[in-house]
């Protein structure tokens, strides 16, 4: 150790020796006990409230994926093909803007999809028309 390092670790020692003398003489007889019953207790506080607030961390997530799983059970049931597929939630807040959201786009696939088959059924009728037509003139009818 050189002597400068000496130097400081001497004046770091003068500097905390009257601090540690004067906890020393704050902590000791019936005080120490008191400070130990008041660490206790302040643990016990901490615990408890790191413990409620983890429970109610588990509890706000639940609340929040319980809507998360519903929409997306609505999604994946209209991917497959499910035209009666529709979200249930009826809540004031951004899930329940999502759900009425997505049935609304649900609602308006399924009147598309039976605008199309209408629209469909009725080119495979005009084609069936003129199928007959083109059978009639090769008979020779012209009725």
């Amino acid at each position: 150790m050189n002597a400068r390092t000496k130097l400081l670790a001497g004046s770091v020692t003068l500097a905390i020796a009257p601090a540690l003398v004067a906890t020393a003489l704050i902590l000791s007889g019936p005080d120490i006990q008191l400070t130990t019953l008041t660490l206790t207790r302040t643990a016990i506080i901490v615990a408890t409230v790191l413990a409620t607030g983890a429970v109610a961390a588990v509890l706000l997530v639940r609340a929040a994926m319980s809507p998360l799983r519903e929409l997306l059970d609505v999604v994946t049931r209209a991917a497959a093909g499910d035209i009666g597929a529709r979200s249930k939630l009826e809540t004031h807040d951004q899930f329940g803007e999502v759900s009425r959201a997505l049935n609304k786009l649900l609602d308006e696939r399924t009147a598309t999809l039976r605008r199309v088959e209408q629209e469909n059924e009725r080119l495979n009728n005009s084609v069936v028309i003129l199928l007959q037509a083109v059978f009639r003139m090769s008979q020779r009818d012209l009725t």
